[in-house]
């Protein structure tokens, strides 16, 4: 009996692809329309403090951009600017929920 040849299957990616897939390694966190939630649990791997995001409406809020994987304030910030998003102090963590 022959032995099964396996089926490898090689994708092609834009230079853009490989851009992002490496940005971690220069600090950098990149994001295309990304929710909320996904984004923050990016941050929190490079942060000792953490971001929460609690509430479902806040969690969906869309995020694009390019940002310092070891600066969350700043991110934060642009959050405020950008989406109204409020950030109050819970510990040592920050909850993020959209302004009122």
């Amino acid at each position: 009996m022959a032995a099964a040849t396996p089926i490898v299957r090689v994708d092609e990616v834009t230079p853009a692809q490989v851009e992002r897939a490496l940005a971690w390694q220069a600090l950098r966190l990149e994001f295309q329309e990304m929710p909320l939630r996904d984004v923050v649990a990016e941050f929190n791997r490079y942060n000792r403090r953490q971001l929460l995001v609690r509430d479902p409406a806040t969690a969906a809020v869309l995020v694009g951009g390019n940002f310092r994987a070891d600066n969350a304030e700043a991110f934060v910030r642009l959050l405020g600017a950008s989406f109204g998003i409020v950030a109050r102090a819970e510990g040592d963590d920050l909850v993020l929920e959209l302004g009122r």
